[in-house]
């Protein structure tokens, strides 16, 4: 509900992202998080849960790059 009344809002699409990977839904959290890394690559919150994203998914060679 946070990114459709503030959809331009960095932390409220992080905390969707964040969200996903509470539930476990790791393709759709990286894929968010991802979009969000464009837009600020160097964030260590983006970097953190991107690399939790993939270590759900099993992706462990992706997961240490962040």
């Amino acid at each position: 509900r946070f990114v459709e009344a503030m959809p331009e809002s960095q932390n409220a699409r992080l905390a969707e992202a964040r969200s996903l990977l509470w539930a476990k839904a790791y393709g759709e959290a990286q894929a968010r998080l991802e979009a969000l890394l464009q837009e600020d690559p160097d964030n260590p919150q983006l970097l953190r849960s991107l690399a939790q994203a993939y270590q759900g998914q099993g992706k462990m060679s992706e997961a240490v790059l962040y």
